[in-house]
This record gives structure tokens, sequence and C-alpha cells, in this order.
């Protein structure tokens, strides 16, 4: 695990210049990678990475890397599971760490092929000496973030982290639309930053430049990734169950010191641990943060843990430690994030910093491979008023395993504080409906997802239904929801801390080499995870997991002041809040605010808002 950087210039670049840009880069991202620091010249392109020792033979994995023939240098961030397995695959010499796999799978079968037989999650720069060209490329769940764009003319930058663009630039140019990206969801889904000219490599897909800066985008096999919906079978249970367990066993088989979890009291978090202790014999620390609301919700937490083997470690948090926090993440955690819920992620992980945590896993992913969010359901029994064929459907296709009056009944009583209206159908209503149902504020943006995102191009007229619904509100989430919020969210907050974070449900057998992920049978109480928990025979407690309830109202009023010439332009905006949408706006627009005075840029954002 470490930062990586990638400073590309054209022929009458000064050198001196790259080394400065690159420096600055790479300090600016020097706790994903504390241990080890190099910067490698090769020509015009200047190679670099920070580094964190986390799995295989220290030795072998420094980076920059080259392979044996030496034709190929690169950088890489993140894990490859199975590797050794990988390398025997394509009876490619033994390797001692996933780094060195790389370098012998760039020489055998080339970069394309590579990068299509990578199984992990990485972020990936290669230099290839002969070609004299750049390739930059992501893993297909968009684990690892990856960002790219131009410093000053003639210089091109590639790097782990947006904040290595201001930090080589020396100053911020913010982009209008991508403000307004930012505001609508409070992350930017498609941009991936507020800074103008940077963008990010799509999860799955890589960017190529070549020797006079010419950039061309390229799509990987498993760059659109489809999903087959499976019907509930006899032995669906029994396949996650040994599909969680080869995942496991590479997160934790592969790092050189033992991970813990990450644990809420939510069932994705309860199955891993539940396999890990009766398939793989492994237990674990487990870190749980809550509020004194939720006391109760520790003593279950706590109890299940035990059951199970593993240590628990409680952590209480309190206003000031809330406020303090907050403080950090506008301060370290690059382009602001308006997920509330990066807050107590970063206080989880400096507590696990503290007790000298390297790596940490948690089930990030399973609400999206499982329709695990309240929003869906919501959504799906408001689309039921008037409309009995939607009904009936439900009742009928067995990939629904609850019925639509189960739907209806849960609807009413899910913890979900947006507020949701009656959906439109026909493909293009329906999205429109549910890109706003997403939305802090109210922009409308759907003319640029409807280029974007593919099942946006359905005809306008095309009706849906129920499990066309469900599949397209999940197939916008996994792209786009994922890896930008949640995964950036738990990268940027533990990385902070220089601790590495995986996600099991996200690696391995969930994604078939034929690029289809499989989703079984689908229900609001994501049932088929809890039958994986209840197949250990253990009388493990459920509870309904009520997230971060932590109280952030301190945090915001501490770190969000504004002047009254500020108020007068916030007012419209205010105007656009969303129903029930409030307290994500506040946060978002506390976030951005303190940031931008952080990084001597509110004047701007503040022009561009009038």
């Amino acid at each position: 695990m470490c930062g990586i950087i990638a400073t590309i210039g054209v022929a009458s670049t000064v050198k001196s210049d790259l080394a400065a840009f690159s420096d600055k880069a790479l300090q600016a991202i020097s706790a994903r990678g504390p241990d080890e620091s190099v910067l490698q010249w090769h020509g015009k392109v200047v190679m670099g990475a920070c580094r964190l020792h986390t799995s295989g033979v220290v030795t072998a994995g420094a980076q920059p890397a080259s392979s044996p023939c030496g034709r190929y240098v690169y950088c890489f961030n993140g894990a490859i599971y199975r590797y050794r397995t990988s390398s025997m695959w394509l009876n490619i010499e033994k390797a001692d760490s996933d780094t060195e796999v790389i370098g012998r799978m760039l020489e055998s079968i080339g970069v394309k092929r590579t990068l299509d037989n990578l199984d992990g999650m990485f972020a990936l720069i290669v230099l290839d000496l002969k070609e004299g060209v750049v390739t930059a490329a992501r893993d297909p769940n968009g684990i690892k973030p990856l960002f790219y764009g131009e410093i000053c003319d003639g210089v091109v930058l590639i790097a782990s982290d947006t904040k290595c663009f201001s930090a080589a630039r020396g100053e911020i140019e913010l982009e209008q639309s991508a403000l307004l990206e930012y505001l609508q969801f409070g992350y930017n889904p498609l941009r991936g930053s507020i800074q103008r000219g940077v963008s990010q490599v799509r999860p799955g897909g890589s960017i190529v430049i070549g020797r006079d800066l010419e950039l061309r985008k390229t799509c990987r096999s498993k760059e659109t990734v489809d999903f087959e919906l499976m019907e509930l079978r006899e032995n669906s249970v029994e396949d996650i169950w040994f599909s969680l367990a080869s995942n496991l066993s590479n997160t934790i088989c592969s790092a050189a010191t033992k991970p813990v979890l990450a644990v809420s009291s939510g069932v994705d978090s309860l199955a891993l641990a539940t396999v890990a202790s009766q398939e793989l014999d492994v237990k674990l620390d487990a870190y749980f943060l809550y509020s004194d609301k939720q006391s109760s919700e520790a003593d279950l937490v706590e109890r299940n843990m035990r059951k199970l083997g593993h240590n628990l470690c409680r952590i209480e948090v309190s206003d000031p430690e809330v406020v303090d926090a907050m403080s950090f993440c506008i301060r370290n955690l690059g382009d602001p994030l308006g997920d509330m819920s990066v807050v107590p992620t970063h206080i989880l992980s400096s507590e696990m910093a503290k007790d000298g945590v390297r790596i940490a896993f948690g089930g990030d992913g399973a609400d999206e491979l499982f329709f695990g969010y309240n929003r869906y359901w919501k959504i799906l029994a408001m689309a039921f008023e008037n409309n009995d064929l939607l009904i009936s459907e439900v009742d009928d296709n067995s990939f629904f395993t609850t019925s639509s009056q189960g739907i209806i009944e849960f609807s009413k009583i899910a913890a979900e504080s947006r507020g949701y209206f009656v959906p439109r159908n026909g493909a293009v209503d329906f999205m429109k409906d549910y890109l706003l149902a997403l939305s802090v504020f109210d922009f409308d943006s759907f003319g640029t997802w409807r280029d974007e995102f593919q099942p946006c191009r359905l005809a306008a007229s095309e009706e849906l239904g129920a499990l066309q619904m469900i599949r397209l509100m999940g197939q916008w989430d996994r792209k786009y929801y994922l890896s930008e919020s949640v995964l950036r969210k738990t990268d940027r907050a533990f990385m902070a801390n220089s601790i590495e974070y995986r996600v099991p449900f996200l690696s391995g057998e969930f994604c078939v080499s034929s690029g289809v992920r499989k989703l079984f049978g689908a229900d609001p109480e994501k049932s088929i995870l809890r039958n994986v928990v209840r197949r250990a025979g253990m009388q493990l407690e459920f509870v309904e997991k009520q997230g971060f309830l932590i109280d952030l109202s301190s945090a915001i009023r501490s770190n969000f002041s504004i002047t009254s010439e500020e108020s007068k332009v916030l007012s419209g905006l205010i105007s656009r809040v969303r129903p029930s949408n409030e307290s994500r706006a506040q946060f978002s627009l506390s976030m951005l605010f303190g940031w931008a005075s952080e990084n001597n840029c509110r004047a701007e954002v503040l022009n561009l808002l009038k």
C-alpha cells in the first residue's frame, strides 16, 4: 500500500521544474506511505511512491519497481489477491510480493493482458520505456483512487490524491460545474474532483499518455461490469459462505501484519466475523465506534464477538472528539467530501492507528451487492401506488425473497431521513427521479448523466418493471456512489492515519473472470447474508443497524461560520435544499467552506456560487 505519482513532461520541460512538481506532489501524500519515499527519473518522466509496508518481503516490494528485463517501470497502490497463484497460473517464476509479480506479468504478457488478469484492489501506473508511453489504471470496483491532469503547460501529473495537484500547482482553480455536482450529491461521482483540469481514472478503466502528452482513454474488459441477478438456490448460502472464506483468506494471508475488523451492528461485518472464526479459525481484533445513544447496540456487538472468539475494542465518542475530527477531515482529506460518516470513520481509524494497526477491513460493498439500502425499498413501495402490475411482479418473481406487502411494511418503519416521492415510470423519468432523490441540493444535471450512465440511454417511454427499477438503482450506486463516496471516504480516512483498508465483499469470488458479478435474491433485510451467519449455528443476535448515530451539530457549528455577504449568496442556495436534507446540506457546505478557507480559495467558491 502506498501513494503513487508520475510526472510527465515534454522535450522542452525544464528538469528542475519536473523535480519540484514531483517532490511537492509526493510530499502531499506522505501519510499514505510513511515507511519509504522514492522518486526515480526516466527521461522526462518522474515516477514516485511513498510506501506503507503491508505485504510480502519488504525489499521485494520496493517501489518504483522495474520488470526483470527493465522495459517497464511501475508504481502500484493496493493489494493483488492470490498473487502466488497468479504467477503459477501464468507460468511465471515465483514472486515474493504482489509488486514483484506485476513486473513479471508485464514482461510475460504485456500491459493490456496484465490489467485484464489482475485480481485485487489497485491503482497502477506503468511506464513503457520502449514505446515511451505511460498507462494508468484502476481496479474494476474503484477501491483505490487515481487522478490525472495538467499542472502547467507541457506537464501532466498522475497521482493517488487530488491534494497532489494543488500542492504541485501551488494554487487551486475550481470548476463551476464540478462544484455544483459536489453540492448536488455531496461528492463528485463523475469528475472525482472540484479542481479545474483534474479528472479521475474511471473504475476498471485506464488512460494512456504518449510522448507529446496526447491522452487516450481505453476500455478494458472489466470496465463495464454487468450484474447477473441470480435466483436463490438451495446452495446459495453455501456459495456465499465459501466465497467469503476465499476472499477473507486473501485479505488476511496477503498481509504482512494481522488485519483488524471494523465492525458495525449490521449483518455485513457480522458475516465476515462469522466466516473468519468458523471457517478460517482466525480470531480477530474488532473495533466498534458508538455514541452514548448506542450503548445497548455496543453490548450486542460485544456479545456476538465474544461468542465468535474475537476481541472487541469499544470506542465511545464525545462531542469534543467529533469537533476535532471534523476539523482534521477538512484540513487533511483532500477535496471536500459531504458524506457525514467520514468524521466517525476518521475517529475509528485514528484509534486503530494508536494501537499500531496497519491493515483493516470491513463490510463495505455488501449493501450494493445485496440491495441493502433502505431507499431502494421505500422508492419501490411508493412505485406500487396505483400499479398492480408491479405488485404482481414482485409477488411472482423468485428473485425477490419477500412479498410486496413485506416491502410496504418495511418501508413504513425503515430508518431513512430523506424525503422521497412517488417515482414516475419510464426509464428516463425514473432515473431523473432517482437522481433527484439522491440529491442534497436540487440541481438538474440529468442531461450530463444521460450521456454518461448507460442505462439512462433507454428509450424514454420504456415502462419499467420492479426488477428493472431495483436493478437501475443498484447499478447507479455500484458505479458511482460505491467507488466515489463510500470507498473514497474509507480510503481517505484510513490512509490519513497510514492504514490500508480492504473490502472482502468486492474481491475474488464475487467478481468472476467474465466480468459478471452475481447478485443473489433481494429483500430489505438482506436475508441471504443473515442465513450465512445462521449457518454457523452460533445463536448470534441481529439488530436493525442504525448507522453512525453521532451528533455532528456541534462540529458543524464550530467549523462553519459565514460573513454577511456569504449569507446573502447562500440564502438562494439554501432554498434549493431537498426536503429532509438540511443536516446533509449543512455538513456539505461546512466541509466545502472549511476546505476553501484552508486552501485560500473561499472567495472563488463564493463567486462561482453567485
